[in-house]
Formats: structure tokens, C-alpha cells, sequence
């Protein structure tokens, strides 16, 4: 069964239940009245004022009404936006823009994904993987059961040691905080991914979080869009977001959450036909008559990076694209901790190279880090 207008995409399971994240006006007066109305709440996520819980479909229209309620959201499902995962093979050199040695040197970087596996370009000469959390598992070791996380954290803050500089990520001295919210799959439950955007502002603070990158997507909800008030939150709170458009391309109106965000970073992918960079087909679109997204391109096409089970492997997508963007932030605030993220994303703008392709595609051009904070 599903609903329609502020239950939009809820559908309920065979026991007539639903799982649906409750947005409230009042945040302490939702917690006291929610339970009588919910069978179980799941999550609480108080920077945003929300709520994870199952619902029995027949209390449903009854919660959407109780005055403290702003609205209830569909629980969707993420997915990690990486493709074609190969091994590196003997002598191949990645279509990667090279970058210098020493930058990101005093900024931690949370990578919400599937975790990290602990390399040698993460963790030596000294060990630079600051804290690992598992929202899925709930182990105390760093592990990546997929992949993907490893591929992006590499990208985002590898220093590629294992292979003499060549497969160096964007800000190779950063701090990594690794939060793994999505499964073996590549793919992760809202509530999973909201808990660790609640980590990250809870605790930005104490790890001097200034940047967050999130290589993964789902499809937006029209309004209430949880994903994208989390963004949001960590935005105000003075952590550059980071996300991945998608890799719905390349029809219009196909960037995903929380990359659709106003605020924050969103960046697409290109490739590269020798020197001139190009948007692949799989990048995701914008959409007419609103806030530009993408922003930005980043190289998204068959990308070196760090290997969960080898040393490196090569992946395509906007999962690649969004940790070089990631890495160029932190390269900027390891300069000027005092920036804002309004200001971060003002000088990656201004300093984007203009490509051949129409803004709905590569936003504002290719990104690029100044020779200031290289």
C-alpha cells in the first residue's frame, strides 16, 4: 500500500508496517508523543528534529496530523555511485590528474561509505585514519566488506606510497574519519546514513571535522527530503558537503540526494580525450529553472585508487569525482582553517576551467585547485 501527499513513496511491509523517518516541529515535544503512535522508534536524529521509526499503516494519517508533526518522509535506501570496479593491471597509469605532495596537512575528513580497509597509503609513515565507526556492523576495527569506501577514501587522502606517488589522492596529508553506513552491497539504509550525519555534528567539534564527503545517492524526494536537511545541517554548522550528483545521466533532472542540496558541493564526473575534459553519459543532469547542479566536475573516469583486497584497483563513476573535490577542500582550509563553506565553495567556483559542455552537465567547469594551496 502507498500514500500519497506528506506520505509520498511510503509503502508498508507484510506485517502492515512502515519504516519512515518523522520530521518534527518541536524535536523534545515529538519524542514524549511520538510512541503511542509509532511501534518502534528506531533513530533519533535531533540535528535535523527527526525521527526513524516503523509505523503501523493504520496509525499513519493519525502521526501525520498530531500538531508537533512537520511531516513524514519515506525511508529510502542509498547506494555507493561507483562502477565498473577492475584491478589495476601491470604498468597501466589511470587517466588521473596528478597532484603535489603535501596538502590537507591539519584537516580531518569524514568519509560517510563502506568503510576503510587499512592501507599503507592511509597509514603510513604515520597513521593518519583518525576514527572508524560502523552504523552497520557496529565493529570496532576498520573494514571495508565492499570497496568502495577504501576506493574513495584513496582518492580523497591517499598518499600513495604502495605505488611510488603515482595513484596520490587530492589532500594526501588530511586526517581520514571513516563512517561506514552501507553493507557488502554498496548499499545503506537512511537511518544508517542520518546516524552518521548526527555523528559527524556531534562530534565535529572534537575531531575538527571540516569537510564530509558522500559518494552515494538516492532518488530525491520532491520536499522533506531527509538526506538533503542533514546536508544542510552540516553545512551551517561549518562542514563542507561534499556529494556525488549520481550516475542516472544523461537525461535532465537525475541528480540524486543529498546532492541536490543548494548548499552544498555537488560534482560531476569527466573524462578526458587527451587534454580536454568531457561529461560522460552516466554523469547525472541537472534540471531547468533551478539552483545549478552539479557545480562542479571532478575526473570520474577510470580513476587509480586504493584497493579494499589488492594494492589499487581502477573504478569509474561520481564516486570518483566527488573525493577529489573533497581533497581540493581540505587542501584550502589546511591554508585558511577560518573559511566557511560558503567561502570554499566560492573559490572553487571562481577558479573552475570552462569546458565544451552545457552547464546542466559540468555546472560551473572543472575543478581545479589555485597554485595558493597547492
Amino acid at each position: 500500500m502507498e500514500y500519497n501527499g506528506s506520505c509520498t513513496r511510503l509503502t508498508a511491509n507484510g506485517n502492515g508496517e512502515v519504516k519512515c523517518i518523522v520530521l518534527a516541529y518541536s524535536f523534545s515535544e515529538a519524542k514524549r508523543g511520538l510512541m503511542p503512535y509509532a511501534s518502534s522508534i528506531v533513530r533519533s536524529y535531533p540535528f535535523i528534529s527527526a525521527f526513524g521509526a516503523q509505523v503501523n499503516v493504520h496509525r499513519l494519517i493519525d502521526l501525520t496530523r498530531l500538531p508537533f508533526v512537520k511531516a513524514v518522509a519515506a525511508h529510502t535506501t542509498v547506494t555507493a555511485l561507483g562502477d565498473s570496479y577492475a584491478f589495476s593491471p601491470a604498468g597501466f597509469i589511470p587517466k588521473y590528474i596528478p597532484v603535489k605532495h603535501k596538502r590537507g596537512q591539519g584537516i580531518n575528513v569524514a568519509v560517510i561509505d563502506t568503510g576503510v580497509r587499512t592501507h599503507l597509503d592511509f597509514t603510513m609513515p604515520q597513521n593518519r585514519l583518525v576514527r572508524f565507526e560502523d552504523f552497520v556492523s557496529g565493529a570496532t576495527s576498520p573494514y571495508d566488506d565492499n570497496g568502495h569506501g577504501t576506493a574513495v577514501s584513496g582518492i580523497l587522502l591517499g598518499n600513495g606510497l604502495v605505488s611510488r606517488g603515482v595513484y596520490r589522492g587530492a589532500a594526501p596529508q588530511a586526517g581520514l574519519i571513516s563512517l561506514k553506513a552501507m553493507n557488502k552491497k554498496g548499499e545503506g539504509s537512511a537511518f544508517h546514513i542520518l546516524e552518521a550525519m548526527q555523528w559527524i555534528f556531534d562530534n565535529r567539534e572534537k575531531y575538527s571535522i571540516k569537510v564530509a564527503c558522500m559518494s552515494f545517492g538516492t532518488e530525491a524526494l520532491k520536499e522533506n527530503d531527509p538526506l538533503v536537511l542533514g546536508a544542510e545541517a552540516l553545512w551551517r554548522s561549518g562542514v563542507v558537503v561534499v556529494a556525488s550528483a549520481g550516475n542516472s545521466g544523461p537525461r535532465p533532472d537525475t541528480v540524486t540526494s543529498p546532492g541536490i542540496c543548494p548548499e552544498i558541493i555537488t560534482v560531476g564526473a569527466a573524462g578526458f580525450r587527451g587534454d580536454e575534459a568531457y561529461v560522460p553519459d552516466f554523469s547525472s543532469r541537472g534540471r531547468e529553472d533551478d539552483v545549478l547542479k552539479p557545480e562542479l566536475i571532478a575526473p570520474g573516469v577510470e580513476i587509480g585508487c586504493c584497493s579494499n583486497v589488492d594494492h589499487y584497483m581502477v573504478l569509474s563513476g561520481t564516486s570518483m569525482a566527488a573525493p577529489v573535490v573533497a581533497g581540493y577542500c581540505a587542501d584550502i582550509l589546511s591554508v585558511h582553517p577560518e573559511y566557511t563553506p560558503d567561502k570554499v565553495k566560492e573559490i572553487l567556483i571562481e577558479n573552475a576551467a570552462k569546458v565544451s559542455a552545457p552547464p546542466l552537465s559540468a555546472g560551473y567547469g572543472l575543478a581545479r585547485l589555485p597554485d595558493d594551496y597547492a
